[in-house]
């Protein structure tokens, strides 16, 4: 299902904030834009805290809408 909604982003069909809550979506997005790191790398770096999907959805939403 998360691939699904991720493309969705990604396409601009779905909107992230109808997904996932603005504190996430700004805390992830922070962490991505400060680390650089991929989504593995942030997955095992931030202890399993954001799914995979999680940070593939801000990913796809950041490349849609750079902060």
């Amino acid at each position: 299902i998360e691939g699904h909604v991720v493309r969705g982003i990604k396409d601009g069909a779905i909107d992230i904030t109808e997904v996932l809550p603005e504190e996430t979506i700004q805390e992830v997005a922070r962490i991505m834009q400060e680390t650089k790191e991929s989504i593995g790398e942030l997955h095992n770096s931030q202890n399993g805290k954001y799914s995979h999907g999680v940070l593939r959805m801000v990913y796809s939403h950041l490349e849609r809408k750079p902060l």
